[in-house]
């Protein structure tokens, strides 16, 4: 069973009373023991009172005081006094039996054979009539034993009734040494039961003394985790301390509560320091690269704008580029118009048949000139476009510029570029 501890006790010099505050001692026994801080030694419980009240056997030695820590320890009742009562039973059964010894050797034989011993000779017959002393003043009359034994339906002699009485003596004999001896054996059965106890007792007391020396060093493993926490905290105080509660020196890490400044000082191996300037330190330091981020941050974004002027710019020259493509094309139309124009006016102007023919090849040629120079400025742009990875532009028909937005040719700019 487990050990309870739960709250403080108060005891008195003298008394067999102890009084606990924050208890509850409901579920305790009689016959446990109790080790109390202060009083030597194991206290053994006589009766549990309330769940605030305890008695003991004995009463306290101990100066009177409270607040004292304790441990109740489940023995089963088997202390010291246990064993003394008993070696005290046992040492009265011993004395029994040299009584009943006597009274066995007395019952070895009978007084008729005393009798015997003793130097007279006859039968128990003749010992019974030897009893007889001399004749007396006559008495009443009545009936003798004889008389009355015949009364009963027996018959026989005198003698006779005389060997039935001495048999019956002998009977009677036999059977109370008989019954001796069985007491006799059950004294010895009730001292080795005694004995049995009396070492049982002993091992409990083994075990409670152990659990005592157990109890003593819970309490050495507590003392010394205190002195630890002593070590390292210091409490408050009005300045820096040179040495530790206990006069030893400083551990590192240890802290105090300097009452003067109103904050934590700890001991870092060399000298006292306030975690406050440490933390300041830390936010400065904190603040410095917070304004190196900003820093950076705007760099990037320089970058960036600048990167988004280079991106215009190049969205610009695609512009021209589908300007000039929208020009090639109207001129191409143009020249399939002149081109049905002077079939169709051949009849009439054969003699500029040639002229047409010419510049119908020139146009041509500038076509495809027109053409070349389009779509070398579309693969620069699209080359342009890939390094910035903008969007791929069409060409022909409507394009899309930097944002996807639908743009429609303009005949009357293209008309001016390429003239008509």
């Amino acid at each position: 069973m487990t050990w309870y501890r739960t709250g403080t006790v108060e005891i008195a010099q003298g008394s067999n009373t102890i009084q606990g505050t924050g208890t509850n001692w409901i579920n305790q026994q009689p016959g446990w023991a109790m080790v109390i801080e202060g009083v030597p030694g194991l206290v053994e419980i006589s009766a549990v009172v309330s769940s605030t009240e305890l008695r003991v056997i004995q009463p306290i030695t101990a100066p009177s005081a409270s607040d004292l820590s304790y441990t109740i320890l489940p023995t089963q009742g088997l202390t010291q006094r246990l064993v003394e009562d008993i070696n005290k039973m046992i040492a009265e059964i011993a004395n029994s039996r040299e009584a009943w010894t006597s009274v066995f050797s007395n019952f070895s034989m009978t007084t008729y054979q005393v009798w015997l011993d003793q130097g007279n000779v006859g039968t128990a017959a003749e010992f019974l009539l030897s009893l007889k002393g001399e004749k007396g003043d006559p008495g009443d009359t009545g009936p003798s034993v004889y008389d009355q034994w015949v009364a009963q339906g027996n018959s026989g002699t005198f003698d006779e009734f005389l060997d039935v009485l001495s048999d019956g003596a002998i009977a009677a004999a036999a059977e109370a040494r008989d019954g001796a001896q069985g007491a006799q054996e059950a004294a010895e059965a009730a001292q080795q039961g005694a004995e049995a106890a009396k070492a049982g007792a002993t091992t409990a007391q083994s075990e409670v003394d152990a659990l005592a020396v157990q109890v003593a060093a819970d309490r050495a493993a507590v003392a010394q985790i205190f002195d630890t926490f002593d070590d390292r905290y210091l409490g408050a105080k009005d300045s820096d301390p040179a040495v530790d509660n206990d006069g030893d020196p400083l551990l590192v890490g240890a802290v105090y509560w300097n009452r003067t400044t109103g904050g934590a000082r700890f001991w870092n191996g060399a000298e006292w320091e306030a975690p406050s300037a440490s933390a300041a330190s830390s936010a400065q330091q904190a603040i410095d690269a917070k304004l190196a981020a900003i820093a950076a941050q705007a760099a990037a974004e320089t970058a960036r704008d600048e990167a988004q002027g280079f991106a215009t710019a190049a969205a610009d020259s695609a512009a021209g580029a589908v300007t000039a493509q929208g020009g090639a094309e109207v001129a191409r139309d143009e020249a399939v118009s002149g081109q049905e124009a002077v079939a169709t006016d051949k009849a009439a102007v054969s003699g500029m048949r040639d002229q047409v023919a010419t510049d119908k090849g020139a146009v041509l040629v500038a076509k495809g000139q027109t053409e070349t120079a389009r779509d070398e400025t579309l693969s620069a742009l699209q080359a342009a476009r890939d390094d910035l990875g903008l969007q791929p532009v069409a060409t022909s028909g409507d394009y899309n510029d930097l944002i996807n937005t639908p743009q429609q040719i303009n005949p009357i700019a293209m008309a001016i570029v390429f003239g008509g």
